[in-house]
């Protein structure tokens, strides 16, 4: 892990109403027009990786979907699009890597990052 955190101050919003100003937080994704950060940070991801089976299995683990338009979309208290939702997310990111089986989104409230990093650790 290099010595580095993604752990810091948020600077992406105003968070005085938060109990804590710190989170975990990629500083540098962009989110392409119309798009997510979870756009720029699935294509990091992608371009990382070797080809999949088609087959493969897909377990993503999200308790928000695309949280940042989510918010742009509650904070403008406009309509939530439903692109921006699980079942939509989960297929996009198996599109991206080619899966013939969009498969399922872990939703799990705190346990899906506990989860990931356990899974990570091993």
């Amino acid at each position: 892990m290099q010595g580095q955190t993604g752990i810091a101050e948020l600077k992406r919003f105003d968070c005085h109403n938060y109990i804590s100003r710190y989170a975990a937080c990629i500083d540098y994704l962009r989110a392409p027009d119309n798009g997510s950060l979870l756009d720029d940070m699935l294509e990091r991801v992608a371009v990382q990786m070797d080809g999949l089976p088609a087959d493969c299995r897909l377990l993503v683990a999200s308790t928000k979907g695309e949280i940042d338009r989510l918010t742009t979309a509650s904070r403008q208290q406009t309509q939530i699009p439903e692109t921006v939702l699980f079942e939509p997310m989960v297929g996009k990111v198996a599109r991206r890597f080619g899966l013939s089986d969009v498969g399922c989104n872990i939703n799990a409230a705190c346990a899906s990052s506990t989860i990931a990093v356990m899974r990570a650790a091993a």
